[in-house]
Formats: structure tokens, sequence, C-alpha cells
């Protein structure tokens, strides 16, 4: 369905009431990239349409001090971020470092209610500067668009910016 929250997007709602607390969402799909290098070569091997949704869905995560960009490739990529901390109805509980996340239902969740989480919260936007990553998303997606990729890792610069940061059914 429709985002409530997000013109043009698609969102993921409650088919059944969710009680406070229950696991509505495990990490299971979600690929994990080490170097920028590796994260833009899967970029350039899929269709236009599928790379630009990626780059979206894409985030920055620390592990053990080592920097990874993480990609949900299942419905966890369509849970929208909420506006305002009352609208989130989802929590990331238990380890919060690297690709594996858990959402559980913040609160009490009613059938039909779309699925809102905090991203910023899920995101460390300061990993990917060691990525070569470090104007985040945006400059992804126009070196994407621009065709300016290469096989080696971009330089770092010492001055940069912080990364900006369908129907289904759970």
């Amino acid at each position: 369905k429709k985002s409530k929250v997000e013109d043009n997007v698609l969102g993921v709602f409650a088919k059944n009431a969710i009680p406070k607390g229950t696991v509505v969402w495990k990490s299971t799909y979600t690929a994990q990239f080490t170097t920028g290098t590796d994260f833009r070569s899967f970029l350039k091997a899929l269709p236009d349409t599928l790379a630009c949704d990626v780059i979206d869905w894409a985030y920055p995560r620390m592990k053990a001090e080592k920097p990874l960009v993480c990609v949900d490739l299942d419905h966890g990529s369509l849970t929208n971020t909420c506006e305002e901390d009352a609208d989130c109805n989802l929590s990331v509980q238990g380890e919060r470092t690297g690709c594996d996340l858990e959402f559980h239902a913040s609160r009490d969740i009613a059938a039909g209610e779309e699925l809102l989480i905090d991203h910023d919260f899920t995101a460390d936007h300061e990993a990917y500067i060691p990525l070569g990553l470090e104007h985040g998303w945006k400059s992804l997606l126009e070196d994407y668009e621009n065709e300016d990729y290469d096989d080696e890792e971009p330089e770092h610069h010492e001055d940069h910016h912080d990364g900006d940061d369908d129907d289904e059914d759970e």
C-alpha cells in the first residue's frame, strides 16, 4: 500500500494486530558490504531502477569498530521513518552493532496501521567515511547516475558532509 507518511512511496502495514514487544522483523535477508568498492560493484550489477532503490535502502553501521553498508532485501527496506517519536511503533532491540537488527513493536499496533521506525537511530552515518562513501546515499546516487565507478576505493578527504541520511503486509 501507499505510505501514509511519505508521498509516492510504499509502506508496510500490519495485517493483524501486533502486541507490544512482538518481534516484527529480523535482518534475515540483509546484505552486508565491508568495502565501498564491493557495494558499488553490487550496484553496478543491478538494473538501474533497482540500484536506485538499493541506494535508498542502504544504511551504514559499525561492527567491532569496522564499517559496514547494510541493505535489507525484504520488506524491512519498505518500513518508513516516523515523523515524530510519538508516531513510531517499532524500535530496535538487543545488539545494536552490525547489520543484525530486530524491530520490535514499541506499543500495541492495530491491524491496518503502517509500521514506522526512526531510521536515523538505526544508521551510523560516520561509518560511511572509512568506506569512501562520506557523502552518503545522495553522492552514491549521483555516482550511479554519472556511472562514476572504478575498481579502487575512493580517496578519503578530511572535510566531509554527513549522509542524509509496495505492497507488503506483516
